[in-house]
């Protein structure tokens, strides 16, 4: 039989034992606390707009340096997520477009995006999909020369 003591000790003993407990998941709380700001900042500083499609504009206006590109503000729209760039001949008034391209986000994990290829399917007029570009044939970007050669075909129907 136990003594008063041993009980007090034993109840002590499992008392600090869960102190310590609790004390060590306070830390891995904060410690994951800490992780997910670090984490917050990196996806704010990793928007595929910034990190995807500037870097491909930027190979985009080296290939075509006769061409004003709006690329100032890669501004998501639509229930697509699609952004649209337009550009226009260094020699005309900014309201003039020769050709755009409108990119869509597909693989963000793998850095995949899609481009509208200018073709359509079918949709019934004025419906969601014919509002919102759901009817807007799409490919998925391979190589830079797709853009390349997208652009030139906008520049040659011009």
């Amino acid at each position: 039989m136990e003594t008063l003591q041993q009980i007090k000790e034993n109840y002590v003993t499992k008392r600090n034992e869960i102190k310590k407990i609790k004390a060590r998941i306070e830390q891995r709380e904060a410690q994951i606390q800490r992780l997910q700001k670090k984490r917050w900042r990196r996806e704010e500083d990793n928007h595929w707009t910034q990190n995807v499609l500037r870097p491909i504009m930027d190979l985009v206006k080296t290939k075509f340096p006769n061409l004003v590109w709006n690329d100032f503000n890669y501004t998501p729209m639509g229930m697509r997520n699609a952004v649209s760039v337009f550009a226009r001949h260094k020699d005309t008034p900014e309201e003039s477009c020769i050709g755009s391209i409108v990119f869509t986000p597909n693989w963000l994990d793998g850095g995949v995006v899609h481009y509208d290829t200018k073709e359509k399917t079918h949709a019934p007029n004025n419906s969601i999909s014919d509002l919102n570009g759901f009817n807007n044939k799409t490919a998925p970007l391979t190589d830079i020369q797709q853009l390349y050669d997208h652009v030139q075909k906008q520049l040659d129907d011009e």
